[in-house]
């Protein structure tokens, strides 16, 4: 019976990360967003297509999952969040690494959440 947790873990993190892909293709495809990409075109987005967002998606599965995983049954202390930071960007890397060298675009803000990751103020970068 030992297994039966570890089996749960797995099992809920594999519906996660099959349920938040999903989550992340229906947005991108709902319509209209005037100006964003979705089911009607690409908006005012010329790097960017509803194609490459679904792929995309796809590519962060894995990394759901693992995130999932790793968030089973843990508490919510700053060694979760340095874990599910560096999920996030191990998962972001693949992602970008997949499709850098044929459309994927470029990353252009990092934002507070990278500036939060090393505790600081996104203000106060230069």
């Amino acid at each position: 019976m030992k297994l039966l947790p570890r089996i749960q873990a797995e099992g809920g993190a594999e519906w996660l990360a099959r349920t938040a892909t999903q989550c992340l293709i229906d947005e991108a495809r709902l319509s209209p967003k005037p100006g964003l990409v979705d089911s009607r075109g690409n908006g005012a987005h010329h790097d960017l297509t509803l194609a490459l967002m679904e792929r995309s998606a796809h590519s962060l599965t894995p990394t759901f999952q693992a995130l999932a995983l790793q968030s089973w049954q843990r508490p919510a202390d700053i060694a979760l969040r340095q874990t599910v930071g560096r999920l996030g960007r191990e998962g972001e890397q693949q992602m970008m690494g997949r499709y850098r060298r044929r459309e994927h675009p470029p990353r252009r803000d990092l934002g507070a959440g990278a500036a939060g990751e090393r505790g600081g103020d996104a203000r106060r970068r230069g």
